[in-house]
C-alpha cells in the first residue's frame, strides 16, 4: 500500500508521514519518548515499519520532527495571542 492509498471505505488515507507524526505525538505524550518504541508507533499509525524508515532515517529523526512540529504549534499560538492583544500586558 502506498502512503496515500484508500482505506477500506474507499476514502483517501492521509500520508504515512502525517499518520506517523500524529501517532508519535500521542504515544510520546502518554508514555514518554524513551518508553515508546517504533513498533508501537507504526502499529498505532497503521503503517508498515518500512513506511517509517521511508519518512524518517531513525527514531531520533522522528523525535526531531515531532519536536519541530510542537514548536511551530506553540509559536502559532503565541503569534495569535499577540495579534489579539491590546497592549504589552495582554500580550
Amino acid at each position: 500500500m502506498s502512503e496515500t492509498d484508500t482505506d477500506v471505505t474507499g476514502r483517501r488515507r492521509r500520508p504515512a508521514r502525517e499518520r506517523l507524526l500524529e501517532a508519535a505525538a500521542r504515544r510520546f505524550y502518554a508514555d514518554g519518548v524513551a518508553a515508546t518504541g517504533i513498533d508501537t508507533i507504526t502499529a498505532e499509525a497503521g503503517v508498515a515499519k518500512m513506511s517509517l524508515y521511508n519518512n524518517f532515517s531513525s527514531k531520533a529523526d522522528l523525535v526531531r520532527a515531532y519536536l519541530d512540529a510542537r514548536h511551530e504549534e506553540w509559536l502559532g499560538l503565541y503569534r495569535a495571542r499577540l495579534l489579539h492583544a491590546d497592549g504589552p500586558r495582554e500580550g
